[in-house]
C-alpha cells in the first residue's frame, strides 16, 4: 500500500483539478455543444492527467529501487483510476442533483447545430436524439464511465511507463 500512496495523492489531486474544469465550464456557461471547445476541454483534461501520470511515476521511478515497467504501470493505473472515478462520481452528482437539466440542454444545443447542418436528414436527427437521450441519463452515464475508466486507465498507463522507466547501467 506505501507504493500506492503517491498514486493515491496525485489521483485525488488530479480528480479534483478535472472537477474544478468542470465547474468552471459550468459557471462561466462555456459551450459544450461546441465542437471546438469540447476538443479543446478534452485536450486540457487528458493533459492534466498524462502530465499526473509522468510526476508519480518519476516519483515512484527516483524513490524505489527495484522499479520497472510493471511497477511504473501499477502506480500510473492506480493514480489515472482514482482520478477517473473521481472525476466520474462528481459527474453522477452533478448530473443527478445539482443541475439535471444541463446535460439534456447541451443535447438540444447539439441537435439544434446538427439541423442546421443541411446534409443530416431529420429522420438521423431524431435517431441520433433518441439514442442520445438514454444513453445521458446519469446512472447510464455512472455505470459507462465505471468500467471504461480502467480500460482507458491501463492504456494510458502502459503507454508512459514505456518513456518513464529506469535506464540500466551498463558497466
Amino acid at each position: 500500500m506505501e507504493r500506492f500512496g503517491n498514486s493515491l495523492k496525485f489521483g485525488l489531486i488530479a480528480g479534483v483539478i478535472l472537477m474544478t474544469i468542470s465547474i468552471l465550464t459550468y459557471a462561466f456557461k462555456i459551450d459544450q455543444s461546441n465542437m471546438m471547445l469540447s476538443f479543446l476541454m478534452a485536450i486540457i483534461m487528458y493533459g492534466v492527467l498524462i502530465a499526473f501520470t509522468i510526476i508519480v511515476m518519476s516519483k515512484a521511478r527516483s524513490e524505489y529501487e527495484d522499479y520497472s515497467y510493471g511497477k511504473g504501470f501499477l502506480v500510473g493505473f492506480v493514480m489515472l483510476l482514482v482520478a477517473f472515478y473521481l472525476s466520474a462520481i462528481y459527474s453522477f452528482i452533478f448530473d443527478s442533483y445539482i443541475d439535471p437539466d444541463y446535460t439534456i440542454q447541451t443535447l438540444n444545443k447539439t441537435i439544434e447545430t446538427l439541423e442546421s447542418n443541411a446534409m443530416i436528414s431529420v429522420e438521423m436527427i431524431d435517431q441520433i436524439y433518441e439514442d442520445m437521450v438514454e444513453s445521458i441519463k446519469p446512472t447510464n452515464i455512472l455505470v459507462k464511465n465505471l468500467w471504461v475508466s480502467p480500460i482507458i486507465s491501463a492504456v494510458m498507463s502502459a503507454i508512459i511507463a514505456l518513456f518513464i522507466r529506469k535506464k540500466k547501467e551498463i558497466e
